[in-house]
């Protein structure tokens, strides 16, 4: 879900089936309408600070950025370890 880059008031607009779409392609289970349902609540009780969203955004891509490279780095020194 981290990859939407939405925050929580963000999240709570969507529909279902477009979360429930995109959990099932990340997720390797647990990919259920109720857990799109514990999520949406858990965002709809969030702090719903909205000051900052840009920022923090950016910030939050720019993160899971930094943990792809550094999964991807990962998984090539596995593969080297293997050899």
């Amino acid at each position: 879900m981290l990859s939407l880059s939405m925050l929580p008031h963000e999240i709570v607009s969507l529909l279902d089936e477009f979360l429930l779409r995109h959990l099932r392609q990340v997720a390797k289970r647990g990919a259920g309408i109720g857990r799109i349902q514990e999520i949406k609540s858990a965002a709809n009780r969030s702090v719903g600070i909205k000051e900052g969203t840009d920022l923090a955004k950016m910030e939050l891509q720019l993160l899971l950025k930094q943990y792809q490279l550094i999964q991807n780095k990962f998984d090539e020194l596995h593969l080297k370890i293997d050899e």
